[in-house]
């Protein structure tokens, strides 16, 4: 009774050992009772047939069920403990019981874990998306009034429009349309890209490429941005596309927000092994 009361004081106390206290659990089970394995078994229904997959194991081998091991108790009406080497006396499966108890504990101890690691990542991503979309909602605004502006004043039955003024107006609701549609067209792919559903496809391609693509992509005013990468650089690992919209996203508001005299500087370098690309604003 003594040797059953420190065994069980020795347990308890394993359970203070965070997220590895299943195995801790286990492997006390197993230096208690001699035994080759424990394992923790999870039954999982598929229509009439029960398979059994393991949540955690100590030794070898690993039983795939309760009837290949030497004793087992039930935990729950999903789980099972199952122990491998030699019989257990009816005193010893009273003492093992009282172990399963503890296991129980550990095992819903795990489950609160990973719970509030899965609660808090929500919570992180929704407030990223929030923050997204305050940031975006002017953006968004901005080439749909100008939009909805032009188009309206075409349409205006009262005023007599002059073919410079006509196209004038269409190249403006027309540049509006397009970066509405990179704007959506980003929001989607962050989404896919949260989702893990937007596949990245890694290549070699050098900097001044992508620089020069995203810069015909923005069409900046002449002088507004000043590209000093050296085209010796070596190429970098990165999917072509979605680099190429990180450095025009960064540049546009760069832009945006600069003074007009002072252009926007996109530098590159290598050093250390790395390749860096700086797009500096004032």
């Amino acid at each position: 009774r003594g040797a059953e009361a420190e065994a069980l004081a020795a347990l308890a106390t394993s359970l203070l050992r965070g997220e590895q206290a299943i195995p801790a659990l286990l492997a006390r089970i197993q230096e208690t009772f001699g035994m080759r394995s424990v394992s923790l078994l999870r039954r999982q229904t598929r229509g009439s047939t029960a398979n059994w997959s393991i949540v955690d194991s100590i030794g070898t081998p690993a039983p795939r069920g309760p009837t290949e091991g030497d004793a087992s108790v039930e935990i729950d009406q999903e789980r099972v403990l199952v122990l491998s080497g030699h019989p257990l006396r009816a005193e010893d499966q009273r003492l093992l019981t009282a172990f399963a108890a503890e296991v129980v504990v550990a095992y819903q101890q795990r489950q609160l874990a990973e719970t509030t690691k899965e609660v808090e990542s929500l919570s992180a991503s929704e407030r990223a998306r929030t923050a997204l979309l305050n940031a975006v909602s002017h953006d968004l605004r901005t080439p749909i009034a100008s939009a909805k502006a032009a188009v309206s004043s075409l349409r205006a039955q009262d005023v007599q429009w002059t073919d410079a003024d006509r196209s004038e107006l269409l190249a403006n609701a027309d540049g509006s349309l397009d970066r509405l549609t990179d704007l959506v067209t980003d929001l989607l792919d962050l989404s896919r890209l949260q989702a893990g559903v937007l596949p990245s496809l890694p290549t070699r391609i050098g900097l001044e490429d992508v620089v020069a693509r995203a810069l015909d992509h923005l069409q900046p005013l002449p002088g507004s941005v000043a590209v000093d990468v050296p085209i010796d650089l070596p190429d970098v690992l990165a999917d072509a596309g979605m680099l190429e919209r990180v450095v025009a996203n960064l540049v546009q508001n760069a832009l945006r927000y600069s003074p007009a005299e002072v252009p926007v500087r996109i530098t590159g370098s290598a050093h250390a092994g790395r390749v860096e690309l700086r797009i500096v604003d004032r």
